[in-house]
């Protein structure tokens, strides 16, 4: 044990810089460091605050709710479009990428690609066993959406039919489809996540350095955060990597590569998270099902 007190004492000692870090030393300097961990922290000091508040801050809360309106508008408009900017931004990086650069980020993409089987099957054997469903009845059900997803490279595309088809072929209430399936796709890009996280430790790799353990909680963190506010598509993975990089003192240099991923992983990236949240969606019902009765 003493042997390990000197790594224990260190990590420790990281953790709790980190922590300290968080807390800006006022509201600009944030946002002027680009330090996205002390935004996300005023984000929620100030997400707290209002919700206490209350009513004595009406025209306030008014104000975000009226932007909020109009981002998700935006977000309608932009999602028509998502399947169109996605094939030619895949085409663009092929066509300006030699074949040594493509096939030298294989790391990531077999990476990518045992996770997305692994998360895939476990959704399905979950689901299988606790509502007594055979997977393939399941695949056949999901097929139809995360086949859109495929073609498209997009999980966006694929909503409209991913609603139907769970409304219509897995009998679950309209309203609540309508509701849960663009709300998980917004709030738990699993596939953003992973791809993220693999990335990271790529660059790391790049670059011949050690990740700490307090780099490992930044990067977890950071990574549910930028998966959630990321656009998607080559654009929003080199700003996504770009502030990451920068928050973990990575090299930029390895950004490059790491769009190319786009081309091997896109479309499958779609197909886990129609399999996904669709399996939750199925728990869902049923726990609505069940508080009903």
């Amino acid at each position: 044990m003493g042997k390990f007190y000197p790594t224990i004492r260190r990590n420790c000692k990281k953790i709790l810089e980190l922590i300290l870090s968080i807390i800006p030393q006022n509201i600009v300097s944030p946002f002027l460091d680009r330090n996205i961990l002390q935004i996300v922290f005023l984000a929620l000091i100030i997400g707290i605050v209002t919700t206490t508040l209350g009513s004595s801050v009406a025209d306030f809360r008014n104000l975000i709710t009226n932007l909020r309106q109009i981002a998700f508008r935006i977000m309608r408009l932009v999602m028509k479009l998502i399947p169109l900017i996605i094939f030619l931004c895949i085409l663009k990086t092929a066509a300006v990428s030699s074949f040594d650069q493509i096939a030298g980020v294989w790391k990531i993409v077999a990476a990518e690609w045992i996770l997305f089987a692994v998360i895939s099957l476990a959704a399905l054997l979950r689901t299988s066993l606790k509502y007594d469903l055979k997977i393939v009845d399941l695949v056949k059900a999901f097929s139809p959406a995360f086949l859109i997803s495929f073609t498209t490279g997009s999980g966006s595309a694929s909503m409209p039919k991913n609603i139907e088809v769970c409304e219509k072929v897995l009998k679950i209430d309209k309203s609540l489809c309508e509701f849960y399936i663009p709300l998980s796709h917004a709030l738990c890009p699993i596939p953003m996540i992973i791809g993220i996280i693999i990335c990271t430790f790529y660059a790391a790799e790049f670059a011949g350095a050690q990740i700490s353990l307090a780099q490992i909680l930044v990067i977890a963190f950071l990574a549910i955060q930028f998966a959630i506010s990321s656009t998607g598509g080559n654009g929003g993975m080199i700003a996504t990597m770009t502030l990451m990089l920068t928050q973990v003192g990575l090299p930029l240099e390895a950004i490059g590569p790491m769009t190319l991923t786009d081309i091997f992983v896109v479309n499958l990236s779609g197909v886990i998270t129609v399999i996904v949240r669709d399996c939750d969606l199925i728990d869902v019902s049923h726990e609505v099902s069940f508080e009903g009765k």
